[in-house]
């Protein structure tokens, strides 16, 4: 039997409770629709990270696929409940 040992990367200390938590739109976290935020959120990582490499694989791959990408998931990630 083979044992998986999950490696922590700096960063990613909060990736224990992503069992509890949803997907969801940022409201604290925000710049245009909380997308980069809530993802932010929800992975335990800085929204700065997301957001730079965001732009970065947007400007790589021509931008309309990064900009058709976050339109969507501002559409179809549901907004915080409080």
């Amino acid at each position: 039997m083979v044992h998986y040992e999950l490696v922590f990367v700096r960063g990613f200390e909060n990736i224990d409770k992503m069992n509890d938590k949803k997907l969801t739109l940022s409201s604290e976290n925000k710049k245009l629709s909380g997308v980069c935020g809530g993802l932010a959120e929800y992975i335990g990582m800085d929204a700065t990270v997301i957001r730079v490499l965001y732009v970065l694989a947007t400007f790589f791959t021509g931008g309309i696929l990064g900009i058709l990408f976050y339109v969507l998931c501002a559409m179809i990630i549901p907004k915080k409940s409080v």
